[in-house]
C-alpha cells in the first residue's frame, strides 16, 4: 500500500498581500518537491484566519 502526503498553505494577508505572496510562493515551491499534494487558500482578509 503507497501513501501520499499531503499539505495546506494558509496564507494570511496581515503582513501585506506582496509579503504574503512571496512567503507562500517561496513555502509552496519547497513544499511541491516533498508532498504528493498541495492546497493553498488565500484568505481575503485576517479575520478568522
Amino acid at each position: 500500500m503507497s501513501t501520499s502526503t499531503r499539505a495546506a498553505l494558509l496564507v494570511c494577508p496581515a503582513s501585506g498581500k506582496g509579503r504574503a505572496a512571496r512567503m507562500a510562493g517561496t513555502v509552496a515551491h519547497r513544499l511541491r518537491d516533498v508532498v504528493d499534494r498541495l492546497d493553498l487558500h488565500v484568505a481575503p482578509t485576517a479575520e478568522g484566519t
